[in-house]
């Protein structure tokens, strides 16, 4: 089997299982479905790209691959998927063993379609949604940086610009004289027809934008308020309207909140992306500095004696705004991909309508309704950033990161994407969980069991970037036991099929097509990609948990999960809890499991529903590589004789007085000082003398900033001492090892802090008695 690592620099591709199982048995005690972590953009030097578009199987509709038979003398090639025979076009006729077309070369696992399009798609529009009920110093920043944002847009796009308190303000920006901006009041949710009728634009999202622009002197143009940004004068006057936004001037009672609407200006932004042009794809970003306490998306009331909803109040179902709000923002990201219901409740597809992803911002020491909002980016692929003030360095620089570039200058994020997944016979798709929606089309190949967004094997992505990674998942139709099989299938085809809109202007389709063997016990056991499988897990708990699962219910879920996998390829004897043995293939997973259950996806104590709204999507967004850090955080110590920074175990007995240690959290990233290591600091030794103390914090700090500069969002900083209160960023995410030896029934108290003697209460248990408990369910769960 190729090495894993190689497969995912290729193709973007990680299976918990590299072999699929050939009976029902065997695929009962996976204890979890086959899937795969796929990032279909996923940069790659030495991709081939073809100038042409695809030739397409006639039964099934996949894409000519590397895996397709190919008749030479009759110029036919056979479908891998539905094994069809399929007439190759003339411009293939010179087909020889010499001479093959890109599709066909061994390389080509993955490949690049521009395809030929007789119209270009119409540029990008980009409309900014400010809140005006911020502090003056906050608003003041926050424009220093929507202008800084202007230049780095793409060439030629829409730009337009909708602000908000207790009223919603549509604004102008092809004004001659004085500036307009038509006032919407926030009280009720309003229709796009009804929106684009007061704006003076109904009718307009009929036409193509290229005739938009050539009329862009009549007064009813959606151009009056999506301005291009194609010269020096657009900007200017883009930067005119900003800079002359003010914060909000209704006053605000005592003991009250400010009259924020958020949700309808969030509504009335998606209208006017409706009523823009044909096929418009946008990308609507929402700065918001506080709740929405009025009309619909309302999350509390005014009245400061109000509390903002908890946790708990959602559970209970006694947080009285929460599912009204919940409904109005799913409402909106399913109009953002252009399916909507007939009269029947049925879905279609309207192709010719406007898609539009969601990014929100949050600049507010409270929450703000990112849980209630988080359908609109979730599902559109939009990114969701929490911070405390729009002054703070991880605005700025996770606001800036969205228009990264690749190296010919074109942003890195892109537009309607649509993923497609073909497999051949035996082999379904079950679902995928990631930033996209279903598109709620029937095919052959779709399983009865659903996992994650399932029914259909036809997703929309919004907005896609390199960055995005799904997981997708299968099921394969075993036959009976290995003694009743049947029918053997030696090998099963996928092929992901991912087309979306290029910042250049090209429409494109990514195509990745792999093949898998089914095998019996043993070869499972060894094509095994525990780290993979762990990524898969903490989708699939997160997953249910946005989708109303219980807390306590999704540890019990996960742990039986893991027991029944240890109890099929684990080695031990019945009823002897010192014989339990994993191979290496399955050693790291219950640690990645322990460590999961501890984290702020499954324990929400000292959490906000904004919080874990936010941890949540970014975990549903990144790469197996990334969410590994989510789950299981990094540990480098670093110390002053000279030798090398290493890392260490996630443990109390890292602690050292005399070192320094970096934790990477993903979220957060920490330096940490022993208690010598920190009177050696603060100190103020000559460098001369004491070159070692200096190396050992220049390095955990630069370190730390090439962590920082290749991270998004951008995580908090944090520099603590041993034993001072910021040190339990890096305390809460050890292994208590002291517990050791201490019951696993649940809340023995415990200290950790190895040699350096700090002392640090947990309820928690330690790994060692995590993995004692489970080797004792392990061998008994049979007896």
């Amino acid at each position: 089997m190729a090495d894993i690592y190689e497969i995912e620099e290729i193709d973007g591709v990680r299976f918990n299982w590299n072999t699929f199982p050939t009976t029902r048995q065997e695929s009962e005690n996976m204890a979890s479905p086959v899937g795969c972590l796929y990032t279909p953009l996923i940069p790659r030097e030495d991709l081939p790209i073809a100038n042409y578009d695809p030739q397409v199987c006639r039964k099934c509709r996949s894409i000519l691959n590397v895996f397709s038979q190919i008749d030479m003398n009759n110029k036919v090639w056979s479908c891998p998927i539905c094994l069809n025979r399929n007439q190759l076009p003339p411009q293939y006729h010179n087909i020889s063993a010499e001479n093959v077309p890109i599709e066909l070369v061994p390389q080509a696992s993955s490949m690049e379609y521009i395809l030929n399009r007789s119209q270009p798609p119409p540029p990008p529009t980009f409309i900014y949604v400010v809140d005006l009920c911020q502090d003056a110093d906050d608003l003041k920043s926050l424009k220093e940086t929507l202008i800084s944002s202007l230049d780095l847009h793409p060439p030629g796009c829409f730009f337009g610009l909708i602000t908000f308190d207790s009223v919603v303000n549509v604004h102008e920006l092809s004004f001659t004289n004085c500036s307009k901006k038509y006032v919407f009041s926030g009280k009720k949710e309003l229709k796009s027809i009804d929106v684009q009728e007061q704006l003076g634009i109904k009718g307009n999202a009929s036409r193509p934008w290229n005739q938009q622009i050539q009329n862009f002197s009549i007064n009813n143009t959606i151009n009056r308020f999506l301005l291009p940004l194609a010269n020096d004068d657009s900007k200017d006057q883009i930067i005119k309207v900003i800079e002359s936004l003010n914060i909000s001037k209704w006053t605000i009672k005592p003991g009250h909140r400010a009259l924020r609407v958020t949700g309808a200006a969030l509504n009335i932004a998606s209208c006017l992306a409706e009523g823009s042009y044909v096929q418009c794809a946008a990308k609507i970003t929402l700065f918001a500095a506080g709740a929405c306490t009025f009309g619909p998306g309302q999350i509390v009331g005014t009245e400061l004696k109000e509390p903002l909803r908890s946790h708990s109040d959602i559970e209970k179902g006694s947080a009285k705004h929460y599912k009204e709000a919940v409904k109005l923002y799913k409402k909106i990201s399913t109009k953002a991909i252009g399916i909507n219901r007939d009269s029947n409740d049925k879905f279609f597809d309207n192709s010719s309508t406007t898609t539009f992803s969601v990014d929100i911002f949050a600049g507010c020491y409270d929450q703000v309704g990112i849980y209630e909002m988080r359908p609109l980016s979730n599902k559109t692929g939009g990114v969701l950033v929490v911070t405390d003030s729009f002054q703070t360095s991880i605005f700025k620089n996770s606001f800036l990161a969205t228009f990264n570039r690749d190296e010919d200058g074109y942003p890195l994020t892109y537009f309607d994407g649509k993923l497609e997944v073909f497999t051949s016979p035996k082999l379904k798709v079950a679902g995928v969980i990631g930033h996209c929606q279903s598109l709620k089309k029937d095919a052959d190949n779709v399983s009865d069991i659903q996992v994650g967004d399932g029914q259909t094997n036809q997703w929309k992505m919004c907005s896609i970037s390199p960055k995005h990674t799904y997981a997708i998942f299968f099921d394969i139709q075993t036959v009976g036991s290995s003694e009743q099989r049947t029918t053997f299938v030696p090998e099963v085809y996928i092929q992901f099929q991912t087309t979306y809109r290029h910042t250049d202007g090209s429409f494109r389709t990514r195509v990745t097509t792999l093949n898998r063997l089914t095998s019996n016990k043993g070869e499972l056991t060894s094509s095994f990609d525990q780290e993979a499988a762990a990524v898969l897990y903490s989708r699939l708990v997160v997953y249910k948990l946005e989708n109303g699962g219980e807390y306590s219910d999704l540890l019990r879920w996960i742990d039986k999960s893991l027991v029944k996998l240890c109890s099929a390829f684990g080695d031990y004897t019945k009823n002897d809890t010192s014989s339990f043995r994993l191979s290496h293939k399955f050693s790291l997973l219950p640690q990645f499991i322990y460590h999961l259950r501890r984290s702020q996806f499954l324990q929400v104590f000292n959490c906000s529903p904004d919080e874990t709204a936010f941890y949540h999507h970014t975990l549903l967004r990144v790469d197996v590589k990334d969410t590994l850090v989510m789950i299981q955080p990094t540990l480098v110590r670093f110390k002053a004789d000279g030798s090398e920074p290493e890392p260490v175990l996630l443990d109390s007995i890292s602690l050292t007085p005399d070192s320094v240690l970096l934790l990477d959290a993903f979220f957060y990233t920490v330096i940490y000082f022993g208690h010598v290591a920190a009177e050696w600091r603060d100190a103020n030794y000559s460098r001369d003398d004491y070159p070692g103390v200096y190396e050992m914090i220049d390095s955990a700090k630069e370190e730390a900033a090439a962590i920082i500069a290749d991270r998004f969002p951008l995580p908090r900083y944090v520099t603590c001492d041993e034993g001072k209160s910021q040190a339990r960023f890096l305390y809460s995410k050890l292994n208590p090892s002291e517990n050791d030896g201490k019951i696993s029934g649940g809340g023995q108290m415990g200290n950790f802090g190895g040699d350096s003697g700090t002392v640090v209460h947990t309820e928690d248990v330690s790994l060692r008695t995590f993995f004692q408990h489970l080797a004792k369910l392990v061998v008994n769960v049979n007896a």
